[in-house]
């Protein structure tokens, strides 16, 4: 009974935070939304528990958003989640500029896409007080798959079918079809290079 009691209490609180929800969506009670009207859910979403979002937010159909999954815009930028994705455990997605992800990508446990950096030029104030910026958008094309623990940086586009290995930080650009892995992540190979 408590279950069904708190999951009425999210439907009527909480869906003044939602812009649209599709049919077949599932949201945890728990999830944590933090803007009136912002996020629109395509249909058959699933949202896992504890799962945060701020800003302006766009997630297609048939995407997972595990739990503790952390998605955030500043007040002029969106986050847009294609359709078929997977935000897995712990995962992180923050922009100041815009973020674009495409259909069918997989973001592993830990990743962290972050689309700002802070300013540090000036050295008679400390770097928190200096602000933030964005180099640009970060884009990540349809059917990538992002490994656990990667940091994918300020104004990088990932192209389609890229492959980011675990642990990687992204600071330039990547391929369509390109394998990456390091710190910074470098190319190792090319998917289909073996068939």
């Amino acid at each position: 009974m408590g279950r069904i009691l708190d999951y009425v209490v999210f439907m009527l609180w909480k869906r003044k935070y939602i812009r649209h929800r599709g049919r077949g969506t599932r949201i945890n009670y728990t999830a944590d939304f933090r803007k009136r009207k912002a996020v629109s859910f395509g249909d058959n979403v699933t949202i896992h528990h504890y799962a945060m979002f701020k800003g302006n937010i766009t997630i297609g159909d048939n995407t997972t958003i595990k739990p503790y999954a952390i998605i955030k815009s500043s007040r002029s930028s969106t986050v847009e989640i294609g359709k078929n994705c997977r935000i897995m455990e712990f995962a992180v997605l923050i922009c100041l500029g815009s973020l674009k992800i495409g259909d069918n990508v997989r973001i592993s446990h830990h990743a962290s896409i972050i689309g700002n950096t802070h300013k540090f030029e000036r050295t008679d104030m400390p770097i928190w007080r200096q602000g933030l910026y964005s180099k640009g958008a970060v884009t990540i094309g349809n059917d990538v798959l992002i490994g656990a623990g990667t940091q994918v940086l300020d104004g990088v586009t990932i192209g389609e079918g890229a492959v980011v290995g675990a642990g990687s930080v992204v600071t330039d650009d990547v391929a369509p079809y390109d394998i990456v892995a390091g710190v910074p992540a470098r190319r190792i190979g090319k998917r289909g290079a073996l068939n």
